[in-house]
């Protein structure tokens, strides 16, 4: 670390003082694959990446998640996810950084953040202890207004909060028809040019998967070869964005990730997971546009790790 700036997030980890790690609770694996991301894909430090590395140094229990989105032959690697967990106060704490974030980055020059939306979610008094995780998303591009920065919360057994969120979608049949069981997760996309959307991910964990009505409901609802690719799978999710265009998340079981990632057969996304096992990061989740793979024409592909 430099020591005429210490506060600065550590460029190698052999600058990263013990007492300092300890005191603020930082994560040695987020850290490192922070750094990894950082050096192997050349990430520019600009002031929204600088505010970001800040939050990451004065936050506490939380895990960080690395993305690719891969669309047609450009790859954006500027993506990472704070997932923070703990008891309720921890979670408190952890909302008010990351509410305190996007205000920092809404102050920037040509920064435009939409604050209507999650604040409509804050007025229904979420409680924490059905919020299992907070997620803090940044995606950072060239292109400003493309730019934007994700609130989203991990929910069990709150069916309140659905209901919620179902009436802000007009209750949706597309929505509607695939939340089963009781874990459900929903996001709030603020751009930088002011735009904003609530965008949801109905679930399927691996019990949900072995249940036969759930089984029969994917079966209705999606082709072959998507159903086979969930087979792979511990965990599958549906989103949907604002106009009700379905994405895929597959997240395939570790014993099964390479013949997963073979059966996509798509160079550029073997060539990007070859470059993460370099840092010991395999790609644990991909996302396709549903239209896009089921005409075999997959531009837009989402990779994390």
């Amino acid at each position: 670390m430099n020591k005429s700036h210490p506060d600065n997030l550590p460029i190698s980890l052999k600058h990263v003082k013990k007492d300092m790690i300890w005191k603020r609770k930082l994560d040695i694996e987020s850290v490192q694959k922070l750094i990894f991301c950082k050096n192997e894909f050349q990430l520019k430090r600009t002031k929204e990446f600088i505010i970001f590395e800040e939050l990451i140094q004065e936050s506490s229990q939380f895990n960080l998640e690395c993305s690719h989105k891969m669309s047609r032959d450009h790859i954006d690697s500027c993506r990472f996810y704070l997932w923070y967990n703990g008891a309720s106060y921890q979670k408190t704490k952890s909302l008010k950084k990351i509410l305190l974030f996007s205000k920092k980055i809404s102050s920037l020059d040509k920064v435009t953040i939409n604050h209507s939306l999650i604040n409509k979610i804050l007025k229904t008094q979420p409680d924490l202890d059905k919020i299992t995780k907070i997620c803090l998303g940044i995606d950072f591009r060239s292109i400003t207004a493309e730019s934007r920065i994700k609130i989203g919360f991990y929910t069990e057994n709150y069916s309140k909060m659905r209901q919620a969120v179902s009436e802000m979608l007009n209750h949706n049949k597309n929505f509607e028809e695939l939340l089963f069981g009781n874990k459900f997760l929903f996001g709030i996309d603020l751009y930088f040019d002011g735009r904003t959307r609530l965008k949801v991910y109905p679930t399927f964990d691996h019990a949900m998967l072995k249940k036969p009505n759930v089984r029969n409901k994917i079966q209705d609802v999606f082709d072959n070869t998507t159903i086979e690719l969930i087979k792979d799978c511990s965990e599958f999710f549906v989103s949907f964005n604002d106009k009700w265009k379905k994405t895929l998340h597959f997240f395939p079981k570790d014993k099964n990730r390479e013949r997963f990632i073979k059966k996509l057969s798509n160079s550029c996304v073997e060539a990007l997971d070859q470059r993460n096992l370099k840092g010991g990061y395999p790609t644990w989740a991909f996302s396709f546009p549903e239209q896009e793979f089921l005409k075999r024409k997959t531009k837009n592909i989402n990779l994390y790790y």
